[in-house]
């Protein structure tokens, strides 16, 4: 399980299998994302709005914590921890 840090407070890293190919991504209790498994790679949708659109959809990554590290960074949240 992956934990982060969101001001002074650690939060572990929650899936939630949505369809057969998708999942819903948590921190806490907070929805920050999707993620998906159509193939080889997983894909992302950031739940919020971020610097690149109000819907950032990101594309080939080679595994499943790859796709949520990034949903973190277009998030602007936290530092990873193990």
């Amino acid at each position: 399980m992956y934990s982060v840090v969101v001001d002074d407070k650690v939060l572990d890293i929650h899936y939630k299998r949505h369809t057969e190919y998708s999942y819903l991504v948590y921190l806490g209790n907070m929805f920050i994302g999707q993620i998906f498994h159509p193939s080889k790679e997983w894909d992302l949708v950031s739940a919020n709005s971020t610097e690149i659109g109000s819907i950032s959809t990101i594309c080939g990554f080679r595994t499943r914590y790859d796709a949520t590290e990034m949903l973190l960074r277009l998030n602007k949240l936290g530092r990873e921890r193990e």
